[in-house]
């Protein structure tokens, strides 16, 4: 499981902006523990990076 902490630096974004896109639906969803913890699955965060750098590769081949 991945903390906000580790989501963060993988995406080099800040948690406001993190959670911006969580909330407009362009990120997936965390598993939220209490009222302030939340954890991402690290496969699932894995699976949308390979999916936006496919994204962005076929944008840039054309």
């Amino acid at each position: 499981m991945l903390t906000t902490a580790n989501v963060t630096k993988m995406l080099r974004i800040n948690r406001h902006s993190l959670m911006k896109i969580v909330e407009a639906g362009g990120f997936p969803q965390p598993i939220r523990l209490n009222a302030r913890t939340y954890r991402w699955n690290e496969e699932t965060v894995a699976s949308w990076l390979r999916e936006k750098e496919q994204c962005s590769t076929k944008t840039s081949q054309a």
